[in-house]
């Protein structure tokens, strides 16, 4: 793209993560003019996460799967995404599509939402740029900086926060291909260990410890793959770090010409950290309520926002509470 900005956009979707994503296809099938911006120098790079998800995301997202999209399916209908591959091919088609996809640009600021628009500052590859947005939808990930600018949401503390390390292994000897492992070891309560086949001979294999303990957890994993006959001498041909907040969801995920969805919302699974069903679904409940407010984004019209999201905060309410009384792993199937 070249350096210069559009003045004024209708929506201005921040984060071209799968919340994001889903975001602005949507949006642009209903007409809408939509510049989507993400921090990133490449969008899908560097992956985040385990990329395991739900068959539904692909109806959310509205694009039929693909083959170079899909690692491999597991026996309880869990997919494995080539994340990094879906989201950049998805970022391209939505430019074919009609948006502006802009790489390498971060919100810096937001001002107050007057006379139906929100100023906002964005620092790109070629210095600051300014314009105005009707709508913001904030798909930032966990440490949304669209959240804290506005005021909705503070920094998750150390306890609300699970700091996140996998290794993708090939040429490793799994007894069960298709199955997901998840282990609750008493060392790591309430957090886990897991093992995601993505292939015949390969797994995404990680832990999930305290933020604060995040230091360990190099350790703790090669630990576990000396341990496991499975796992002990596969190669490690990709390095995955994140976090995941183990919080309860924002009460309030909309403000005056604002939306937040997946996990800038904090709607990821606190037991299990999945996220990927979630962001997708918050991000069509999301359009679904501006487009039924026929456009209008004040916060009194948004609301409805909340309501669709019900029975998804009712899991998290829920996940949270088994965090902190019986965690269990998943049953095996």
């Amino acid at each position: 793209m070249d350096g210069s900005f559009p003045a004024k956009v209708e929506v201005l979707v921040v984060g071209a993560g799968p919340a994001g994503l889903t975001a602005a296809h949507r949006l642009l099938k209903a007409g809408s003019q939509v510049l989507v911006v993400d921090a990133r120098r490449r969008i899908g790079h560097p992956l985040r996460c385990a990329e395991a998800t739900e068959p539904g995301f692909f109806e959310d997202l509205g694009f039929e799967p693909r083959p170079t999209w899909l690692r491999w399916t597991l026996d309880n209908k869990l997919v494995m995404l080539n994340r990094p591959r879906l989201e950049e091919e998805v970022a391209a088609e939505l430019a074919r599509l009609g948006a502006r996809v802009e790489p390498a640009t971060a919100v810096t600021a937001l001002g107050p939402y007057e006379r139906g628009l929100r100023s906002v500052t964005l620092a790109t590859a070629t210095g600051p740029r300014r314009l105005q947005a009707h709508l913001v939808i904030a798909a930032d990930g966990v440490a949304s900086s669209v959240t804290r600018m506005t005021g909705l949401a503070g920094r998750l503390r150390a306890h609300e926060l699970g700091a996140c390390l996998a290794y993708r292994l090939q040429r490793i000897r799994l007894k069960h291909p298709r199955r997901v492992l998840m282990h609750f070891a008493p060392e790591l309560r309430p957090y886990y260990f897991w093992i995601l086949p993505s292939g015949p001979d390969e797994a995404n294999v990680g832990v999930s410890i305290l933020a604060h303990r995040g230091h360990a957890a190099a350790l703790i994993l090669e630990s576990y793959l000396r341990r496991s006959p499975e796992l002990a001498g596969g190669t490690i041909v990709e390095r995955i770090t994140g976090f995941v907040p183990s919080a309860l969801p924002l009460p309030t995920p909309y403000a005056d010409g604002l939306l937040v969805v997946g996990a800038a919302a904090r709607m990821v699974d606190p037991v299990i950290g999945a996220g990927i069903k979630h962001a997708s679904t918050s991000a069509r409940h999301a359009v679904e309520s501006y487009l039924a407010a026929r456009r209008s984004a004040t916060a009194a019209d948004l609301a409805s926002y909340r309501l669709r999201l019900e029975p998804t905060y009712g899991h998290l309410h829920l996940s949270l509470l088994r965090r902190y009384t019986n965690v269990q792993p998943p049953p095996s199937k």
